[in-house]
């Protein structure tokens, strides 16, 4: 074994080509491992724009999914919406049939069959003229009316003498109809006389000074008439023969039983020149007209006189004071800040 201080051999010429070699290799290496670099810089390059732009498009997508999750809560929202104002729309359309059928049966009962006006119009033709010849006999007046009645009511003896003649029963019907009307304590009134003039039906029910009480008909209504002025009612109803008048206050209503007679319908009829054509062109000019829920077009000398009837609604309409039941033509009930509607 040689020492450790003993010099080396020099290189062979086989060690120096094998040197080269590696070195030649190790360069390449380098070489390749430079161009590996370049490479992989540019796929980090290209990666980095490929995350960005899955990042944007990531975005892109949340945002499309939260405004989808959007859309679909609200179109919950929305139907749920839709679903309350159709059950809204519903009972509206309830409210509002329900409304037609009470103003259908009104228009019903208030209009007169076009065959019995016509022979109404030529007993009222009859009428005016016995009683222009009474000048002033109500007895005339009263058994004119009852002949007008006559009629009807011969029509039921006869339907009724045919139940007899089938069933052997005796009819006191109409003994029993009167003594209603006739009775103690009944709400029904015996007038003592009228008169027409100045546009006006007006029918004395007591007298006495300061105590009088007049039943007024004219072209805008009904009206009673006392110490405290004029009042305003719904109906005047007759009984079937002329004698006893019955008063329907505003917010009541009243069916009208087998010949019964509405007094504004029968009166207008009789005395159509005389209150519904009637005009006084100085008072026309100073009275307030303005369309009354449930009574009409309504005339008043002044705001006073007005404000004394009727009162101005939450609804922008007027109804006559202490009708809690009037309704607009949308269905709803007239409230005023001092009341309440009895629903």
């Amino acid at each position: 074994m040689s020492s450790y201080n003993e010099p080396r051999s020099p290189r062979s010429a086989r060690d120096i080509k094998r040197i080269a070699e590696l070195e030649a290799e190790n360069k390449l290496i380098k070489d390749e491992a430079k161009m590996f670099g370049k490479a992989f810089k540019k796929i980090e390059e290209e990666n980095k724009k490929l995350q960005e732009e899955k990042d944007l498009a990531s975005s892109a997508y949340t945002k499309t999914l939260k405004r989808r999750n959007w859309d679909a809560s609200e179109r919950k929202k929305l139907q749920e919406e839709n679903k309350k104002l159709e059950e809204e729309n519903k009972k509206l359309q309830e409210e509002k049939d329900l409304a037609s059928s009470a103003y259908t049966k009104t228009l019903k009962r208030r209009n007169w069959d076009a065959s019995e006006r016509k022979k109404l119009q030529e007993e009222n033709k009859k009428l005016k003229e016995c009683v222009k010849r009474a000048q002033g006999d109500t007895s005339i007046f009263t058994a004119t009316l009852y002949e007008t009645k006559l009629k009807k009511e011969i029509i039921q003896l006869k339907e009724d003498l045919l139940k007899l003649a089938f069933n052997e029963e005796s009819d006191s019907d109409e003994e029993e109809e009167l003594s209603k009307y006739e009775e103690e304590g009944s709400d029904w009134a015996k007038g003592y006389g009228f008169s027409v003039k100045d546009g006006e039906y007006r029918e004395v029910m007591a007298a006495g000074g300061d105590h009088f009480e007049d039943y007024v008909i004219k072209k805008d209504g009904c009206f009673i008439h006392n110490g405290c002025g004029y009042s305003a009612v719904a109906q005047f109803i007759s009984c079937p023969k002329c004698l006893y008048v019955k008063v329907v206050h505003i917010g009541e209503t009243y069916e009208l039983e087998e010949g019964e007679t509405d007094m504004y319908l029968m009166i207008t009829e009789c005395y159509q020149k005389e209150i519904m054509e009637y005009c006084d062109d100085e008072e026309e000019e100073e009275k307030i007209e303005i369309n009354v829920v449930g009574v009409g077009f309504c005339q008043y000398e002044n705001e006073e006189e007005r404000d004394k009837q009727v009162v101005y609604c939450k609804n922008d309409c007027w109804k006559m004071k202490g009708d809690k039941t009037a309704k607009d033509e949308e269905g709803n009930y007239c409230e005023t800040d001092e009341e309440q509607p009895d629903i």
